[in-house]
């Protein structure tokens, strides 16, 4: 039982609670040099934080401080202190945000396609997603475009 004390009771450190937050950041915005590039950070730092680098003094894994923390949720959008946090019981809303960030992405680059090359645009996409062997074959863009009393 006093041993459970001294480790902490489960309960995760700060560091690692910054570096899964890491990790979430990333993902939402795509790329570890993307996030460094926008937090002001070098993307070689980041880099280590995520690799648990040791520090060469201590030989303990690198520490994300105080200002790389704040300029990362500032990078992402977020208030002051969810670095901090514990968002792996979220993990789906946060995947879902990622999601809903990207789809709006598409929206908007699609958007931007002149309306005789949109279907053009359509097929392509439809082709990556079936080479995935996440489409269904089955339904075309005519059936998406009639509706279920067009089958």
């Amino acid at each position: 039982m006093f041993s459970d004390l001294l480790s902490n009771g489960g309960m995760k450190t700060n560091d690692e609670i910054r570096r899964e937050n890491l990790a979430i950041a990333v993902g939402r915005m795509g790329k570890a040099t993307t996030l460094a590039t926008k937090a002001g950070v070098a993307p070689a730092y980041l880099s280590q934080l995520k690799a648990k680098t040791k520090e060469q003094k201590t030989g303990t894994p690198k520490a994300m401080g105080d200002d790389v923390a704040r300029r990362i949720e500032k990078a992402i959008g977020e208030l002051p202190g969810w670095m901090d946090t514990d968002h792996s019981e979220r993990g789906s809303a946060d995947q879902v945000s990622v999601d809903l960030q990207n789809i709006s992405e598409l929206i908007s680059l699609y958007s931007r396609v002149p309306p005789e090359l949109r279907h053009r645009v359509y097929v392509a996409a439809r082709g990556v997603v079936e080479r995935l062997g996440l489409g269904d074959s089955a339904t075309t863009h005519d059936e998406h475009q009639a509706g279920p009393s067009g089958r």
